[in-house]
C-alpha cells in the first residue's frame, strides 16, 4: 500500500501489526471513548462525521497500542486526547 509523504497509515494497517489482545483492548479504548463522546452531546459525535471521528481516534489508539501502551483507560484517554490535539505529534 503506498503512502504519501506524510501520510499516516490507517487504523487498519496499524491492527494488522498487532496481537489478538492487543487488538481488543485498543478496539474496546475507541468503543469506551466514542460512547463517551456521544454522550457529551459534542458536535463530533454526530452522525456526518462519524466514520473521519472515529478513524482519528483509532489512528492515535493503535499508534500507542504498538507502542505498548496497553491500559484501556490510558488508551481511552488517549483517543479523545486525539480530538483535541490531532495526529500531529
Amino acid at each position: 500500500m503506498a503512502r504519501t509523504r506524510g501520510s499516516r497509515p490507517t487504523s487498519a494497517v496499524m491492527r494488522a501489526s498487532l496481537n489478538a489482545d492487543a487488538v481488543r483492548i485498543a478496539e474496546q479504548a475507541v468503543e469506551d471513548a466514542w460512547q463517551e463522546l456521544a454522550k457529551s452531546g459534542s458536535p463530533a459525535a454526530q452522525a456526518g462525521g462519524k466514520a473521519v471521528v472515529r478513524e482519528l481516534m483509532a489512528q492515535r489508539v493503535f499508534s500507542q497500542a504498538g507502542q505498548g501502551e496497553l491500559d484501556p483507560d490510558r488508551l481511552k484517554q488517549i483517543a479523545l486526547w486525539a480530538l483535541l490535539y490531532g495526529l500531529g505529534r
